[in-house]
């Protein structure tokens, strides 16, 4: 299987687990009380609108990247089974990215995305469709009215993520997610005091925590316990996964016109080099290893 057919799959396989999910949650919301069904259908569109479902599949690669090797002796099989537990953190690090794409919406106070409005946003016009719009008092509330739903949009996404997580029953990967739940929100602490010129804070510093940690590093690290790791495995991903993330960034910044294209290019390479060279000494079976190589590629010439 190619990278691009591995990372189509599961993205197919994360957003059947999700659809299932919200069928679900759908339902438990009416039972309470309709008006409730509305918060979850908005989570559950910001989650499945869009996103390549990298995490998910980084999870999926570090999970393959130690169980093959244990296959024949502990790791079983089944939907309770260790892949049944991968499909839990899968889903429910998607969650987690949503929960904290909702609140950061709220906090860039950005109106907009995967193509369609925030979910405060949205919230903020269902309030100020049934107001009177001359009344500049009514479009205070209707934002706040908006602002408020979408924090408690995000408390729920981040309920379900730690339910999901739960489900697993590994103290080892619930240590590690409650820990990378802890640094994103101090990650992102930083960066709002930094770009509010409370503080000078570094802000590499800010992208090591947001993107190589929480966006590759920690999402490989749990799929790779799930399947038995050592300590030295989850030292040798976090090797690889923290320039992975650098090289990440870069090309974001690049995307979004803060540094030439030119710039990002030359200074991903000597990360995807760093990567490459940290996997290489981790014993990883043949048919896995490329997707690590692979990954390293994609991160610097995606087009989104």
């Amino acid at each position: 299987m190619t990278f691009e057919r591995a990372l189509r799959a599961i993205k197919t396989r994360t957003e059947s687990y999700l659809r299932t999910f919200f069928r679900a949650k759908r339902k438990e919301a009416r039972v309470l009380d309709p008006a409730c069904v509305e918060l979850v259908d908005q989570v559950a569109a910001i989650v499945l609108r869009g996103g390549k479902r990298t995490r998910p599949f980084l999870c999926w690669l570090g999970y393959q990247s130690v169980a093959q090797g244990k296959r024949k002796k502990s790791v079983p099989s089944g939907i309770e089974g260790a892949r049944g537990k991968l499909r839990h953190a899968m889903a429910g690090l998607e969650l987690l990215q949503a929960f904290a794409l909702i609140h950061d919406d709220i906090m860039d106070e950005d109106s907009v995305r995967r193509g369609g409005p925030s979910v405060h946003e949205h919230f903020r016009r269902v309030a100020f469709d049934s107001r009177n719009p001359k009344d500049s008092r009514k479009l205070i509330k209707s934002a706040h009215f908006g602002e408020s739903m979408a924090i408690l949009a995000g408390d729920l996404a981040l309920t379900w993520a730690d339910a999901c997580m739960q489900k697993i029953g590994n103290a080892e990967v619930i240590d590690l997610y409650n820990l990378t739940k802890e640094q994103t929100i101090f990650g992102q602490s930083l960066d709002i005091m930094s770009t509010s010129g409370m503080r000078q804070i570094d802000k590499q510093k800010v992208n090591e925590i947001k993107t190589s940690l929480y966006s590759v590093v920690r999402p490989l690290q749990i799929g790779a316990l799930l399947a038995g790791a050592s300590q030295k495995d989850l030292d040798t991903l976090y090797a690889y996964g923290m320039p992975v993330g650098h090289a990440f960034q870069l090309k974001d910044d690049a995307m979004d016109g803060d540094i030439p294209e030119q710039e990002s290019a030359a200074l991903s390479r000597s990360y995807i080099q760093k990567a490459k060279s940290a996997i290489l000494t981790m014993s990883i079976p043949d048919d896995v290893r490329p997707f690590f190589f692979a990954l390293a590629d994609f991160v610097i010439t995606r087009r989104t």
